[in-house]
């Protein structure tokens, strides 16, 4: 099996980069500080064989993906570009991996209403 695939969008005047792998129900990969997607690279290959479809994000201003000059880099900002990102996949449901920093920015925000309630990875039906 091959490596995460890069790929990037634009979106609100953000250039979103990513990595993906796999088909399936989408798990959104949330890296830490001061990290990126390719925290995630070794990962993704048991989500994908499990069916998944795993994005491993780099969150604006870290890895490949540009942030504008004048954003705050606030949890609320970055709450807004994982919206953006999402709706720019057209994705209305995932399963959320958060890492470090990745946790507040993922489970205070945006991508917890597209998940229902919180749940640790060993209790994931395909996982476990």
């Amino acid at each position: 099996m091959n490596g995460p695939t890069p790929r990037t969008l634009s979106a609100n005047g953000t250039r979103f980069a990513y990595r993906e792998m796999g088909a399936g129900h989408p798990v959104l990969l949330l890296h830490g500080w001061p990290t990126s997607s390719y925290l995630w690279r070794n990962i993704m290959p048991h989500l994908a064989a499990a069916g998944l479809r795993a994005l491993a994000l780099d969150l604006p201003g870290f890895g490949r993906t540009t942030a504008p000059p004048d954003s705050s880099l606030s949890f609320r900002f970055y709450e807004r570009s994982i919206e953006t990102f999402l709706d720019a996949l057209g994705l209305t449901t995932i399963d959320l991996v958060v890492h470090d920093a990745g946790g507040p920015i993922g489970l205070l925000g945006e991508p917890t209403s597209r998940t229902g309630a919180p749940r640790d990875a060993a209790q994931h039906p395909r996982l476990s």
